[in-house]
């Protein structure tokens, strides 16, 4: 037997001839539509590794910024961005639920920051 894997196919089916009306048919799947071993879809999965965004301004003089989300849990992965090269957290909190403490060197300027939340 040989078998040739065929993607990407249409196929129309006509619905009112009076009217020249036709369906199109595909068999496409959707990331939606496909289930993992353990019940989530493959949308699902992209969303958790993809994470939430969440950015906010540590103003000058300040050594402390804090964060809300129902993403933020004690063992998700953070990542932090800033806007000036080399500025980096001291301490990084995640022990309250929703909530997630950065905690900075004293800076003399305002400094932007970007964290990525993601499940682990």
């Amino acid at each position: 037997m040989t078998e040739h894997v065929v993607t990407g196919k249409k196929y129309r089916v006509l619905t009112d001839e009076k009217n020249d009306e036709w369906d199109r048919l595909s068999f496409w799947t959707s990331s939606g539509d496909v289930e993992c071993d353990d019940g989530e879809s493959i949308e699902e999965k992209a969303a958790k590794l993809q994470g939430i965004c969440l950015t906010a301004t540590l103003a000058a003089g300040s050594t402390s910024l804090i964060f809300t989300d129902s993403s933020i849990t004690e063992d998700c992965f953070v990542d932090v961005y800033t806007n000036v090269y080399g500025i980096n957290p001291e301490m990084i909190d995640t022990s309250v639920p929703g909530q997630l403490t950065l905690i900075f060197e004293e800076q003399e300027q305002n400094i932007q920051v970007r964290v990525k939340i993601r499940e682990r």
